[in-house]
């Protein structure tokens, strides 16, 4: 079982998402997934130019933003 850092979490590293990742996954437009970022409402890490956003915080992303249920 792998070790748990303070604050709960695991210290395997969670898998990073590119922005075109991310569009291919949600069917969102590049500029859309962008404009999260620039907002601060999806976190990333910034590696030069590149821009990764871990899959923990791209899933509370997605339902923060979830639309409810349609009858």
């Amino acid at each position: 079982m792998p070790a748990k850092s303070p604050d709960g979490s695991s210290d395997m590293p969670q898998p990073l998402f590119t922005i075109e990742q991310i569009e291919d996954a949600s069917g969102l437009s590049g500029s859309s997934v962008r404009r999260a970022i620039r907002s601060g409402d999806l976190p990333c890490h910034r590696f030069g130019r590149a821009i990764r956003v871990g899959q923990d915080d791209y899933l509370a992303w997605l339902v923060r933003h979830r639309r409810g249920k349609r009858r």
